[in-house]
Protein backbone atom coordinates (compact mmCIF):
# COMPACT_ATOMS: atom_id res chain seq x y z
CA UNK A 1 0.00 0.00 0.00
CA UNK A 2 1.20 3.37 -0.75
CA UNK A 3 0.73 6.02 1.77
CA UNK A 4 -2.19 7.92 0.42
CA UNK A 5 -4.02 4.13 0.43
CA UNK A 6 -3.05 3.88 3.93
CA UNK A 7 -4.23 7.32 4.80
CA UNK A 8 -7.69 7.01 3.00
CA UNK A 9 -8.42 3.23 4.27
CA UNK A 10 -7.39 4.58 8.26
CA UNK A 11 -9.91 7.88 7.23
CA UNK A 12 -12.44 5.85 6.50
CA UNK A 13 -12.26 3.53 9.63
CA UNK A 14 -11.89 6.76 11.70
CA UNK A 15 -14.50 9.22 9.84
CA UNK A 16 -16.96 6.93 7.83
CA UNK A 17 -17.89 5.02 11.07
CA UNK A 18 -17.79 7.86 13.43
CA UNK A 19 -20.91 9.75 11.48
CA UNK A 20 -22.43 6.39 12.36
CA UNK A 21 -22.14 6.00 15.70
CA UNK A 22 -22.31 10.00 17.04
CA UNK A 23 -25.08 9.99 20.06
CA UNK A 24 -25.94 13.42 21.16
CA UNK A 25 -25.69 13.14 25.21
CA UNK A 26 -23.09 10.66 25.72
CA UNK A 27 -21.00 11.00 28.94
CA UNK A 28 -17.29 11.81 28.76
CA UNK A 29 -16.45 8.13 29.30
CA UNK A 30 -18.74 6.42 26.18
CA UNK A 31 -17.58 9.47 23.94
CA UNK A 32 -13.61 7.92 25.00
CA UNK A 33 -14.68 4.60 24.16
CA UNK A 34 -16.60 5.20 20.80
CA UNK A 35 -13.19 6.92 20.13
CA UNK A 36 -11.21 4.25 21.18
CA UNK A 37 -13.39 1.42 19.24
CA UNK A 38 -13.38 3.69 16.29
CA UNK A 39 -9.38 3.99 16.31
CA UNK A 40 -9.27 -0.08 16.37
CA UNK A 41 -11.77 -0.75 13.90
CA UNK A 42 -9.15 1.61 11.63
CA UNK A 43 -6.39 -0.58 12.42
CA UNK A 44 -7.85 -3.55 11.91
CA UNK A 45 -9.32 -2.51 8.38
CA UNK A 46 -5.91 -1.79 7.96
CA UNK A 47 -4.29 -4.94 8.48
CA UNK A 48 -7.46 -6.79 6.52
CA UNK A 49 -6.85 -4.72 3.59
CA UNK A 50 -2.78 -6.04 3.98
CA UNK A 51 -3.57 -9.41 4.52
CA UNK A 52 -5.93 -9.44 1.41
CA UNK A 53 -3.22 -8.14 -0.69
CA UNK A 54 -0.89 -11.18 0.22
CA UNK A 55 1.47 -9.52 3.12
CA UNK A 56 2.99 -12.56 4.81
CA UNK A 57 5.14 -11.06 6.90
CA UNK A 58 3.84 -9.27 10.02
CA UNK A 59 1.93 -6.46 10.45
CA UNK A 60 2.20 -3.66 12.80
CA UNK A 61 -0.27 -0.51 12.32
CA UNK A 62 0.03 2.48 14.91
CA UNK A 63 -2.11 5.83 14.02
CA UNK A 64 -0.58 8.85 15.71
CA UNK A 65 -2.73 12.21 16.65
CA UNK A 66 -0.50 14.43 14.69
CA UNK A 67 -3.19 17.38 15.74
CA UNK A 68 -1.56 16.70 19.63
CA UNK A 69 1.97 18.29 18.55
CA UNK A 70 0.39 21.52 16.73
CA UNK A 71 1.47 24.28 18.96
CA UNK A 72 -0.79 27.44 18.31
CA UNK A 73 2.44 30.01 19.25
CA UNK A 74 3.75 28.53 15.73
CA UNK A 75 0.90 29.75 13.76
Amino acid sequence: MNDQEVVDCAREGLLGSKLLTTMQGQGSSTKQHKDDDLKMNACNMLIQKACSRGNLDDITIMLVPLKSFITYEAM
